[in-house]
């Protein structure tokens, strides 16, 4: 019997300051996004706490914020208070929901951010997931895909290793690097 999603896998709990600084933030600031998603709704699929969320917000992007795990999204809600002076009064919406569910409504969106979440989906749901993402984004979307490449690091949550993008691009066709220990893809709908 599979594994159940659960609430209790783990919540992050960094600042946007910090976030700003990492890896994937300079990486999306490198590949012009954060200027094109400027004033666009954008989703970021496994926000957690927020601290991504609110760093992107910080810089004009109209963020929706989406996870599973619900009291990671409470939290992040919490928080909205706590950044309230770095927010410049725009703030994300956080919303729970679950990727692999074939019903999962998200809103449309004219960007998305997805680092370092899809190896936690299990593959039996991997297919249902990227076809909910890719339903979320309106024609002429710019997208940020991160996942770590097989043997970066070991992680008791992923439930996907991988060798190669090919299930990934299937539904997301652009442009694929190794940088750093990670397959990035990037690309247009």
């Amino acid at each position: 019997m599979k594994k159940k999603y659960s609430d209790e896998d783990y919540i992050h709990n960094l600042t946007p300051e910090f976030r700003l600084t990492h890896y994937d933030m300079l990486k999306v600031s490198e590949l012009g996004l954060l200027k094109e998603w400027k004033n666009k709704i954008v989703l970021h699929v496994g926000c957690n706490t927020g601290s991504n969320s609110f760093a992107l917000t910080s810089k004009g992007i109209l963020v929706i914020g989406l996870d599973i795990n619900g009291k990671a999204i409470s939290r992040a809600c919490k928080n909205r208070g706590k950044y309230s002076d770095w927010m410049c009064g725009i703030y994300p919406l956080f919303v729970v929901g679950n990727l692999a569910d074939k019903d999962c409504a998200i809103p449309e969106c004219e960007g998305m951010f997805c680092s370092n979440v899809i190896e936690h989906i299990y593959k039996d749901d991997l297919t249902t997931a990227l076809k909910n993402l890719k339903k979320a984004l309106k024609k002429g979307s710019k997208y940020y895909i991160s996942v770590p490449m097989e043997g970066h690091y070991n992680d008791p949550h992923h439930q996907i290793i991988f060798k190669n993008v090919n299930k990934i691009i299937k539904y997301f066709p652009g442009e694929v690097t190794q940088d750093n220990g990670f397959w990035i893809i990037t690309g247009k709908i």
